[in-house]
């Protein structure tokens, strides 16, 4: 047979329709990143979103599906889907239908949404050979490092695939160490939670007046102080918040309003009241999580906060999430919490008033 062209050798050359082969059909759906299942079979759309227990969406993760049997072992050797269409058989060069189509049996990974949704294509699971598999779904991400963030993380779930739609949500391991406490604005008053192991609320209303640009705490966020006594936080670990909210006035059209943590020395996590073009007048609220990283008497604390504003020229909140590592903490003595706030331009006009605070111990 040397030299000589056989179309029995060439099976996809036996399946010509006007002058194309099937052959460069199917060379033509591979280059277009699609497969035959795509074009002739029943496929469902799965979307779903992503989140941990508390609600963070596993934003720009990465999700992957692959085609496994109900036990969970991977499918061996070629993944079929019936096709029905007898037009699409004998096109796609798979002889007469009911016929089998083979596909690929991964798909992915691919980037989750910002807000841990997905959206991805698959093949009904009822039409597949061998029968009875299912949907291995995997979900990774590389997290945020530790002591705030959990680390890299990883989950799956295995689901049988129906209908033209489905939804597949997933809930995932946590993406932080940092306990959570959503307090909705407008702002409420703050009261002791029962489960705190030491700490105290602070309903005293309190207010500076900065005719001064320099760092001034506003007040401590419990009611005698130290919040914390000697000794109580000086472990690695050890976890504290501190959540307050007030008011605050500017008397000059560019100044800006600072507010951040302060435990004696050490003040860092700043937060900006944005500039206006008017003196503003508003609310703040602010939520503060630390993580003693170094104990001794120059301890240091890794810390993330989140600070709100509502200003009389700005029609929604303002959120300010920020992170710093405060050291030279004397963690063998008495620790204090407080807000702080600092003005760019000194003016008499210029006042903060902390309403409540409350420092609490976590673990």
């Amino acid at each position: 047979m040397t030299g000589r062209y056989n179309a029995t050798h060439f099976p996809f050359e036996r399946h010509r329709q006007g002058g194309v082969s099937t052959y460069i059909l199917l060379l033509t759906f591979c280059l277009l990143g699609l497969s035959p299942k795509n074009s002739f079979a029943q496929i469902t759309q799965v979307s779903g979103t992503v989140t941990d227990p508390s609600g963070i969406p596993y934003a720009n993760a990465t999700i992957k599906a692959q085609l496994v049997l109900a036990g969970g072992a991977a499918v061996t050797g070629q993944p079929t889907v019936t096709n029905s269409s007898a037009a699409s058989c004998a096109q796609a060069g798979f002889g007469s239908a009911p016929c089998q189509v083979p596909f690929q049996g991964t798909v992915g990974p691919l980037g989750l949404s910002s807000s841990g949704t997905y959206t991805i294509n698959l093949q009904t699971s009822g039409s597949i050979t061998p029968s009875g598999t299912q949907w291995l779904f995997t979900v990774t991400t590389p997290g945020n490092a530790p002591p705030l963030g959990s680390g890299a993380q990883i989950c799956t779930t295995q689901q049988t695939i129906t209908g033209s739609t489905q939804t597949v949500n997933l809930s995932c391991p946590a993406l932080s160490n940092v306990p959570t406490l959503n307090l909705p604005l407008p702002l409420a008053d703050l009261t002791p939670i029962p489960v705190q192991l030491a700490g105290g609320a602070n309903t005293t209303a309190t207010t500076v007046n900065a005719s001064s640009t320099a760092v001034q705490p506003i007040a401590a966020a419990c009611g005698t102080t130290p919040c914390f006594a000697a000794g109580v936080l000086n472990t690695l670990g050890k976890t504290f918040d501190l959540e307050a909210v007030g008011t605050f006035a500017t008397g000059t059209t560019s100044t800006q309003v600072l507010f951040g943590l302060a435990i004696g020395a050490s003040n860092g996590l700043q937060f900006v009241a944005a500039s206006a073009s008017s003196s503003q007048v508003g609310n703040w609220y602010a939520k503060i999580t630390c993580v003693v990283t170094a104990t001794g008497s120059s301890g240091t604390l890794a810390c993330f906060g989140l600070g709100s504003f509502l200003v009389n020229v700005i029609t929604s909140p303002v959120n300010y999430p920020q992170s710093a590592t405060l050291t030279s903490v004397n963690l063998t003595g008495g620790i204090t919490p407080q807000i702080y706030v600092q003005f760019t331009a000194a003016s008499t006009s210029n006042t903060a008033t902390q309403n409540a605070a409350i420092a609490r111990q976590l673990n």
